[in-house]
């Protein structure tokens, strides 16, 4: 199974995406929803941002795969720098 994008904080997130894209159109054609309209957005945004990161390889997406394991994954990427400075002293 690959990361497709179907946790819960992805789907709000375009929700609320798509929601805040159209909106400001909604609104035009029937400014008395601004109130309801603007409430669901906040609200949205809200839960949006309270939900936690949670699903398939969350949250360490490049981590979790096999391949990466052994001392590259224990490697950081300026660590080759570091040992060859302490080597020259």
């Amino acid at each position: 199974m690959t990361d497709m994008g179907l946790s819960a904080k992805a789907l709000f997130i375009n929700i609320w995406s798509t929601l805040t894209f159209l909106l400001p159109i909604v609104l035009l054609v029937k400014p008395e929803l601004l109130q309801t309209a603007g409430a669901a957005w906040v609200g949205l945004g809200c839960v949006t941002l309270l939900v936690p990161p949670i699903g398939w390889l969350k949250p360490h997406p490049h981590s979790d795969f096999d391949h990466n394991g052994g001392d590259a994954a224990k490697q950081g990427p300026f660590d080759s720098c570091f040992e060859r400075r302490q080597e020259a002293t």
